[in-house]
């Protein structure tokens, strides 16, 4: 469907990193509104009436899939079933990683190739790989121009300047990562495996496999071995969430707590923010091991 008239096209995204890979390549064209605004977490987030009615207006909505964003399935279904949705993690060319069951994960779920498995496995933090950006720019481009074709060529120009910014990030994180291969850490939950597989690091287990029910008792005690048996260099919290866990996790180890944020909690959304995130990222990783 075509919007063939003058009015300003009404873009809704679900969350800061899609945002600003959209905003990326609507620049000069228009302004994607974002609907997870602040530091709130896409599990957990709770629809508000403004949010209901941006989606009933508009014209095109980008989504990361009811996997990372389960509170958008049902919305989206009453609220704008006649309106174009992209789900981000049916994007055909992405590298898509199983979900890791349990809160520590064997060494050979480190050393496994990329590959592509059913979608309802799927690990959904597809934005964590640049290369997995680059993939979404392009069909981002591509669907803007079908709903809006009188802007294709400047969706076009866009898309492709904001591919090669991601390969010069790709590559200035690769150089990063490199000295910290081997270096074993903890994440407060699985968020991170794109980035810990494009970049070989060695992240050895989450303290928690579900932020929405917090930990058992006997997951606790098995992380807190799993910490003195790798000698973990640093555990790594998340803004958006408690730190109880991670301190309760933390205690009597060496393991210093530092701060990983997989969504920008705190960043200023726009086109600029996907590149602050990931750079916010690597710059944590280097501090704390």
């Amino acid at each position: 469907m075509a919007i063939t008239d003058t009015k300003p096209l009404q873009v809704v995204v679900s969350s800061k990193p899609f945002h600003s890979l959209v905003a990326g390549v609507m620049a000069g064209t228009g302004s994607p509104t974002l609907l997870i605004r602040g530091s709130h977490s896409p599990h957990n987030y709770a629809l508000k009436p403004r949010d209901a009615q941006q989606l009933q207006d508009a014209d095109l909505i980008f989504w990361g899939g009811h996997h990372i964003e389960p509170f958008l399935e049902k919305p989206l279904q009453s609220l704008a079933a006649n309106t174009p949705v992209l789900s981000f993690d049916t994007v055909q060319k992405i590298t898509q990683l199983p979900v890791r069951e349990g809160v520590i994960w064997g060494e050979e779920s480190q050393h496994d190739d990329h590959a592509h498995h059913t979608h309802e496995s799927m690990d959904p933090h597809i934005w964590l790989d640049p290369l997995n950006a680059k993939e979404l720019v392009e069909s981002i481009a591509a669907t803007l121009s079908q709903i809006n074709p009188q802007a294709e060529k400047q969706y076009r120009e866009n898309g492709e300047r904001l591919q090669q910014r991601l390969e010069v990030l790709h590559q200035e994180l690769q150089q990063q990562m490199q000295p910290l291969a081997g270096r074993a850490f903890m994440v407060y939950h699985d968020s991170y495996q794109y980035f810990e597989k494009r970049y070989h690091l060695q992240t050895v287990g989450a303290v928690t496999q579900h932020v929405e029910h917090g930990s058992s008792a006997g997951a606790l005690q098995q992380v807190r071995r799993q910490i003195a048996a790798h000698q973990i260099r640093c555990i790594f919290k998340e803004p958006q969430f408690s730190s109880r866990l991670v301190q309760v996790a933390a205690e009597g180890s060496h393991a210093r707590i530092s701060v990983l944020d997989p969504i920008g909690a705190n960043l200023i959304p726009g086109a600029d923010l996907y590149f602050q995130l990931l750079r916010n990222i690597s710059r944590s990783l280097r501090s704390c091991l």
